[in-house]
């Protein structure tokens, strides 16, 4: 499992019901923070907590998710790509 934090979308990609997530939106934004070339190789994401920046004009969501990549050599490479 890999935790990403700092995950901004704007309101606007929000669903109209207050309790699901937009995960498709978050899976996107996802691979796209983390170089992959494609949001398939998330299988899983779970959305570990969710919160609101309000400090500007325009309001963000601001998520913190869990994701699992397609496998654990790949988990891997990635961590190491991006330990620094």
């Amino acid at each position: 499992m890999i935790r990403l934090s700092e995950l901004r979308l704007p309101l606007s990609a929000l669903p109209s019901d207050p309790d699901t997530q937009p995960e498709a939106a978050l899976r996107a934004l996802a691979a796209r923070t983390l170089g992959l070339a494609d949001d398939a190789d998330i299988t899983a994401l779970h959305v570990f907590k969710r919160s609101f920046d309000a400090r500007k004009a325009d309001l963000l969501a601001v998520y913190i998710v869990d994701l699992a990549l397609a496998g654990a050599a790949q988990e891997a490479a990635l961590l190491a790509r991006h330990a620094a």
